[in-house]
């Protein structure tokens, strides 16, 4: 298992490194490219010593509940935009509802989840 995330972890710096090597990495691509190292897995296993499982898990899970987080708030934007059009039909209204109400479950569930995958981390490390 190790061997997979160290892999995983030498793959993007490389190609990355390969990508400014050719020429194609201009400043968007390069911000964009540290962007993404930041939210996700580029220092696993790197300099930071931090090769835990739960450090992965929480990186991953920080990057999904921004893109979830995004996802969720165009929804309620969306649902908000339908119950105004909606007319007064009763049925669309609640459709809008419903869309409204599960995107701020999703939005929720969002904000809860790193906080519930380092505290699980937290407690597993420490019983250890």
């Amino acid at each position: 298992m190790d061997s997979i995330f160290s892999f995983f972890a030498a793959l993007i710096p490389t190609a990355h490194a390969f990508l400014e090597q050719i020429g194609t990495a201009g400043p968007g691509v390069g911000s964009m490219w540290s962007q993404i190292c930041g939210s996700l897995f580029c220092t696993f296993g790197g300099s930071s010593g931090d090769q835990t499982v739960f450090a992965l898990a929480r990186k991953v899970t920080n990057f999904t509940s921004i893109v979830v987080g995004g996802a969720a708030v165009a929804v309620v934007v969306y649902g908000g935009i339908r119950m105004i059009t909606a007319q007064g039909k009763d049925d669309q209204i609640a459709e809008a509802r419903k869309m409204i109400i599960y995107a701020c479950v999703g939005l929720a569930l969002a904000i809860i989840a790193p906080a519930v995958i380092a505290f699980v981390g937290n407690f597993v490390q420490s019983a250890t």
